[in-house]
């Protein structure tokens, strides 16, 4: 991709990413797909482990 991140046509590019939110003193890990076309979240998944499902959930 060379950080070409505007993508022409949709759907066809994907991008994935995940993060670790304290909630109470109790960490969660969210992992999110965003389609680069239109910028929106289309997949999520949020655990309270950091490990292999977390991202296979999520995408």
């Amino acid at each position: 991709m060379q950080q070409a991140f505007s993508q022409k046509p949709p759907n066809l590019v994907c991008t994935s990413d995940f993060t670790y939110i304290n909630v109470n003193g109790k960490w969660y890990y969210l992992c999110i797909v965003m389609e680069l076309f239109s910028r929106k979240v289309i997949a999520w998944h949020i655990s309270v482990k950091a490990n292999v499902d977390l991202v296979q959930e999520g995408i």
